[in-house]
């Protein structure tokens, strides 16, 4: 049972990995932007409550746009 759920994840995930790779290097890094925009408005909204929340999130959204700028780097090089 654990194995078929372990499969189960590995297909999943590998299916995700191959979507990702296809898509236009261009559409990657807008999505990354975006997402990281949406992630900034929302550590700023919670900023004056929660510092942990508004640290953690503002760090995942600096780690995209990081991401972001290397895809589209890498997808101007090709």
């Amino acid at each position: 049972m654990l194995n078929s759920i372990f499969t189960m994840i590995d297909r999943s995930v590998g299916g995700v990995t191959d979507w990702w790779s296809s898509t236009s290097s261009t559409y990657r890094g807008a999505g990354c932007l975006l997402l990281a925009l949406f992630l900034m408005w929302q550590a700023t909204k919670s900023s004056e409550q929660h510092d942990r929340r508004f640290f953690l999130t503002g760090m995942a959204a600096l780690g995209l746009l990081a991401y972001g700028a290397i895809v589209f780097i890498n997808g101007h090089a090709e």
